[in-house]
């Protein structure tokens, strides 16, 4: 972080720990690798209402055949369109992107995040995991691991389920009931960072 990155750490009324931004606006990182090698650039994450209200904006650098690139994107509850376009704004000039290639301004590709899991993620002969069953990380919308390990434990429930000669709902209850065993704590403290 630069000198002015620092996180505010407050307790929340259940007790747990909430962070936030000491305040809004522009916070670099400094991205290392596990052999403590380090891109040219640094990872810009920003903050505040203006931004990407109820999240957060990112500019990462990647390395690609071509040369060096960057990735952009946000995450926000609301004029996600508007919220990008300015965010090329400001970025653009600093990073060498051209927000408008031949007149036309770039679009961002988007998708709905479930922030939280749905209800009931089993019926007969079906399961729901990952995004579609709402296990994702409320803080930051990211899910690859969540996705993976509902993956597995939906994968052992159903071999359990076809070796039994029953996929109905009472069989497959037990993929709900472990995933909520294992990610339900986790998942449960990081909509606490959203409130």
């Amino acid at each position: 972080f630069d000198g002015n990155a620092l996180l505010g750490i407050r307790r929340v009324s259940d007790g747990s720990l909430a962070w936030r931004p000491a305040r809004a606006g522009i916070h670099l990182i400094r991205a290392v690798d596990d052999q403590g090698r380090s891109s040219e650039r640094d990872v810009e994450v920003r903050f505040g209402r203006h931004v990407a209200p109820g999240g957060f904006a990112w500019t990462v650098p990647v390395e690609r055949a071509q040369g060096p690139h960057a990735r952009v994107g946000l995450m926000c509850d609301r004029q996600a369109s508007r919220h990008f376009r300015t965010l090329l704004t400001e970025v653009g000039p600093r990073w060498g992107i051209d927000a408008a290639p031949e007149g036309r301004p770039l679009v961002p590709r988007q998708k709905v995040l479930p922030l939280a899991p749905i209800a009931r993620t089993f019926t007969d002969r079906v399961v729901a995991v990952g995004d579609a069953a709402g296990l994702v990380k409320a803080t930051t919308g990211g899910g690859v691991y969540y996705s993976l390990l509902s993956g597995r434990l939906a994968a052992e429930v159903i071999d359990g389920a076809l070796e039994a000669g029953n996929a109905g709902a009472r069989q497959l209850g037990a993929y709900q009931r472990e995933w909520q065993r294992r990610l339900k704590p986790e998942l449960d403290s990081q909509l606490s960072f959203r409130r």
